[in-house]
Formats: structure tokens, C-alpha cells, sequence
């Protein structure tokens, strides 16, 4: 088995993409040769996600970057609802050239049913996921109706792996239908939890690992890749895995695109992807977060699990109000916390076009001028980038107003219930 990494050569799409890139890319070109690529899409409202074909470069655009749920494994056709595996079948069976990709699951899946159908599978093309196990779909929709809620617009763009500058940290990435924004580490966010916490039963115990990779290729993040190595490059890398003669075949996809590729260490690249051999190990907390979130959403279960409280040495302070310092996603992020545990609060931004503005629970945004006047006040600074907080600590040094922290210092994250 021969290894390769790559990435796109075009920054646009590179940025776009996971990783390198390397799975769009063939996907591209055997569009553009006549093939129909089978990929998972958001649904058009991004509450969850959904296997489609693609027949055009344009088409395979959709199935570009990672989506971590559970994908719908149905297709709506004019005779009505099929199954993506039977559909697939199908097609090979009228003389069409197939690419599916999916997970190890999806990928034997497939395969499976072609060998029970004795489908002629000569024309059928796999790309096979290194997978991590996918998320509940609850999760993609309650996180995206909640951001929905804190903006008060509909998404119409998102993405759970964006760059921002580069391939690592990933970013959760949404923009809304008013114009506004949301961008925030994904390791930070309720989604990010979930995913590490509350994978879909299945996937603790994937039967697809090690030697049981059925795809003619495997495809993953080149995470072992650093700096000073040749095939490196900060905005992302792929790992391809070729098993068969049809996946040389998909790889000369590769050379026929704008895309850098070159052959790489196997062994190497493998010791840094531990997906590739066994699967994640389950949450103790499983049972409990997926008892909260039926119940009462997303939000409410990760905040359950972490067991938020106040740090011992604030509970016994009085202050006549809390004064937020900061409006962004941190600010959004908390602030239904901090209303639970204070009725008197105000908010503050450095920046004056905020000033005056209504935030969320009818709060208004006011000058930092206010402080000037306030011994009795308690500063909470709301303000994730590390320059940015430290600038509103010597703001308020100036003022010589010490009695004030940062929300993540004053927020203590417990360890998860079991």
C-alpha cells in the first residue's frame, strides 16, 4: 500500500477544503470524465446532513469539507424515497461510472449490497474516510437552530472545519441571511463537545479498522505533517492510502488537477492517525448527555456534563452589579450563565459603534466611561483573543480597577459527570 500527501494548488479551494483537498479534487475530475460522485451535502437548511450525486465539477463543489453527523443514507427520486447504496447499484447496473465516498461503514456497506445484488462492480470507484465516528444528528440541528436563535437570522453558510489563516485550529464557521457572522474554535464550542462525547453507539465499536479498510482509497488529514517536511503546507494537507488498482486509477485524477502530490511514508504517516486503527473510546457520560439533550437541547447538555459552577472565591463576593466587558462570541457564548446567577448586569465594548446597540435579553451596550464613577462593580472580561482581553486589562489597570477577571478563569469546567 502506497501512501501520498497533497493539497490543491488553488488557494481558494484549498481554504475550502478540510484538509488538502484531495478528495474533491478526484471527485472533480472524474465529474469532469463522465462519472457521477456520490458525497454527503448540508440539507438546504444545514440541520442536518444528506448523501447526493454530483455529475459536474460545480456539483461536487457541495461535498467539500467535513460535516461530523450522521448523514441520511436516502435519496428522493421521482419514483419516491430510495436507499444512496441501492441507488448507486442502480446506476452501475445502467453502465454508469460510480465514485462514492464515505466512511468505513458506508464504503462496506455499498459493496455489500453490490456483491448481493451481483452487480458488475468493475465501474464502481471507492474513497474511504479515515473516521473519528460521527455525531448524533440531533446535535447539527439543535446547534444550528441555537446560533440561529442568538442572531436571529437563518443560516445560510457553515462549516465545522474552517481556516481561519490556516488548517489547524479548526473553526466552526456560520453566516446568517442579516449579514452578521459566527466564528468560533470548534474545540470550544458546544459542537465540539458533542463530538468528542456523544458519537452515535456504532462508532465505539467500528468494525472498519486496522486491515478492515474496504475503499480503493483511504483518505484522511496528513496530521503527522510538520514544517521543513517537503510535502507540508500550514493551510492543510491530505493523506491518501492507495489499496487497489482502481485506486492508482483515482489517483491519476490527482495528477491530472492543479494539485500537488508527492509519494510519503507509510508507517509515518499512519503512527499519527490513530483513527485509521481503532476507534474512539466511548464517553462515560454518554447516557446522561444524551438523556439532557433530548430533553432540554444542546446547550443545556453540555453545560450539564461540565458541571459549571462559580470558583469558591467569588461566592462569598458582593457586588452591586457585574459589568461585561466585551460583546462577541464570547459574549453570547456565557451570557445566559451569568444572568442566572446575577439579576444586575451591564455590558461594555471597547469599540464605539457598539455603543447603544440591543444585545441579547434587551441589554444595552454602553461606553467603558461608565466604570470611571464604579467602585462596587465586578469586571467580567468577554473576550476569547488573548491581545484583545489584554488590552482591556490595562484599560481597566488605568482606571485602577482591579476587582475584575476573565470568564474562563471564573467559569470552572468540572470534569464530566458519570
Amino acid at each position: 500500500m502506497d501512501a501520498y500527501a497533497g493539497y490543491y494548488i488553488e488557494e481558494e479551494k484549498l481554504m475550502e477544503s478540510s484538509s488538502g483537498g484531495a478528495v474533491n479534487a478526484i471527485s472533480e475530475r472524474f465529474a469532469q470524465n463522465g462519472g457521477i460522485v456520490y458525497g454527503v451535502s448540508y440539507s438546504q437548511d444545514f440541520y442536518s446532513a444528506v448523501y447526493e450525486y454530483a455529475e459536474s465539477e460545480e456539483g461536487v463543489r457541495k461535498f467539500r469539507g467535513s460535516k461530523y453527523v450522521y448523514a441520511n443514507k436516502t435519496i428522493q427520486k421521482d419514483s419516491g424515497i430510495v436507499s444512496v447504496y441501492k441507488d448507486a447499484v442502480q446506476k452501475l447496473g445502467e453502465g454508469a461510472r460510480i465514485l462514492f465516498t464515505g466512511t468505513g461503514c458506508d464504503i462496506a456497506a455499498l459493496i455489500g449490497l453490490a456483491k448481493r445484488e451481483n452487480a458488475n462492480t468493475e465501474r464502481l470507484f471507492t474513497i474511504e474516510l479515515i473516521c473519528d465516528g460521527v455525531t448524533n444528528e440531533i446535535v447539527q440541528k439543535e446547534f444550528v437552530s441555537y446560533i440561529e436563535g442568538i442572531y436571529k437570522s437563518k443560516v445560510i453558510k457553515f462549516s465545522l472545519r474552517y481556516k481561519d489563516g490556516g488548517w489547524t485550529p479548526p473553526y466552526i464557521y456560520a453566516e446568517f441571511e442579516n449579514g452578521k457572522k459566527y466564528l468560533e474554535p470548534f474545540s470550544e464550542s458546544d459542537y465540539g463537545f458533542a463530538f468528542l462525547n456523544y458519537k452515535r453507539k456504532a462508532c465505539y465499536h467500528c468494525r472498519f479498522k486496522d486491515k478492515n479498510h474496504f475503499g480503493d482509497i483511504v483518505a484522511g488529514d496528513f496530521w503527522g505533517c510538520r514544517p521543513g517536511m517537503d510535502e507540508y503546507n500550514k493551510k492543510g494537507v491530505s493523506l491518501l492510502l492507495v489499496n487497489t488498482r482502481k485506486g492508482d486509477i483515482l489517483l491519476d485524477c490527482l495528477r491530472q488537477q492543479r494539485f500537488y502530490l508527492k509519494k510519503t511514508d507509510r508507517e509515518y504517516a499512519l503512527c499519527h492517525n490513530p483513527r485509521y486503527f481503532t476507534s474512539h473510546e466511548e464517553s462515560p457520560g454518554w447516557d446522561l448527555f444524551d438523556q439532557i439533550i433530548k430533553e432540554k437541547g444542546l446547550h443545556e447538555a453540555v453545560r450539564s456534563c461540565l458541571n459549571i459552577t462559580e470558583p469558591e472565591r467569588f461566592r462569598d463576593c458582593v457586588f452591586s452589579e457585574v459589568v461585561l466587558w466585551g460583546t462577541g462570541n464570547c459574549f453570547r457564548k456565557y451570557i445566559s450563565v451569568i444572568r442566572e446567577l446575577f439579576s444586575a448586569i451591564r455590558v461594555v465594548d471597547s469599540s464605539e459603534q457598539r455603543w447603544g446597540e440591543t444585545l441579547d435579553y434587551g441589554l444595552i451596550c454602553e461606553s467603558p466611561d461608565i466604570l470611571d464613577n464604579k467602585r462596587d462593580s465586578f469586571v467580567l472580561i468577554m473576550i476569547e483573543n488573548v491581545n484583545g482581553a489584554f488590552q482591556v486589562v490595562n484599560a481597566l489597570l488605568d482606571r485602577n480597577i482591579t476587582a475584575f477577571d476573565h470568564i474562563k478563569n471564573w467559569i470552572y469546567y468540572g470534569k464530566i459527570q458519570k
